[in-house]
């Protein structure tokens, strides 16, 4: 594990962001300087300075900032990096913290308990991020985001099952294929998802670090949609009174659809090698959440 050096993006940073990030870099190092509960500590009280330096202020500036500090912090860190984990613990540590409620956007939570906010900050896609920086950077860093978010939901410390279900279906649930004077077709054939090392890249985080939190459940999440694998034909659909294939969210179908994927881009000679050894590694992760339940 070599050593993270975590840059501030804004040429202008004040005191709180240089702090936020001198606690954070201490923490995740391979031989750490803080412990993971003592940087949390830090940055609780660092919350408290805030908050008195700017009375005036609402809590969720400081949140809004704070988390999408660490966003960026994250997309620094390699996606396989232990310091990945590292950073995880003190978002862990933070929850421990002794609860306060506070108000935001109108409603009360609990600092930090329920991590208010942490998903307001997250990215929906790579194009959106960064757009001056070069293509494939943005998606590494996209991608490191991914697998902080992915470890995050995977310690059960905030709800992102929107994210993993949008992840998985773009890589994982097939693709429509335009055919020339006919109705386009759906596709299950790996070859035929747009950007798949990236995407593929992307979803296997969901199954390596949070399986177990999305397998064996039936459970409808609001606001998710599904790839062409997922939706009924229009037909179907009309005579069934329903969209998908199974439940609007998590169920054990739906599990059987990203794993049965999973295997197809592995067993692919027509993929490449990195992506298919990715493709491997997420369909062990499945398994051992199968076996282990």
């Amino acid at each position: 594990m070599e050593h993270i050096h975590l840059h501030l993006e804004d040429p202008n940073p004040d005191s709180f962001d240089e702090e936020i990030a001198r606690l954070i870099g201490s923490a995740i190092q391979a031989t750490p300087i803080a412990s993971a509960d003592d940087t949390a500590s830090a940055l609780d009280s660092l919350y408290t300075r805030y908050m008195t330096h700017w009375p005036e202020r609402e809590p969720e500036g400081f949140l809004l900032h704070f988390w999408e500090l660490l966003c960026i912090f994250a997309s620094q860190i390699p996606h396989d990096d232990p310091a990945q984990d590292k950073l995880v613990d003190v978002l862990k540590e933070l929850t421990r913290l002794p609860s306060r409620t506070i108000v935001v956007w109108g409603e009360e939570c609990q600092l930090w308990s329920d991590m208010p906010l942490f998903g307001a900050e997250f990215p929906a896609n790579w194009e959106v991020f960064k757009p001056d920086l070069p293509t494939d950077v943005r998606k590494q860093k996209v991608l490191n985001m991914h697998a902080y978010a992915a470890r995050a939901f995977g310690q059960r410390l905030t709800a992102l099952e929107h994210q993993a279900i949008w992840a998985l279906s773009e890589a994982v649930e097939g693709a429509t294929v335009p055919v020339r004077g006919r109705p386009d077709i759906v596709s299950q054939d790996p070859t035929t998802i747009e950007d798949l090392p990236y995407k593929m890249a992307v979803a296997a985080m969901w199954v390596i670090h949070a399986g177990h939190v999305l397998f064996g459940r039936d459970e409808v999440i609001e606001g998710t949609a599904g790839g062409p694998l997922w939706v009924l034909p229009k037909k179907e659909a009309i005579r069934l009174g329903v969209k998908y294939r199974g439940t609007q969210g998590l169920c054990e179908k739906r599990w059987k659809l990203w794993k049965d994927q999973f295997c197809a881009i592995r067993d692919c000679e027509e993929v490449e090698t990195d992506t298919r050894d990715v493709a491997r590694r997420a369909v062990l992760a499945m398994e051992r959440t199968e076996e282990e339940r």
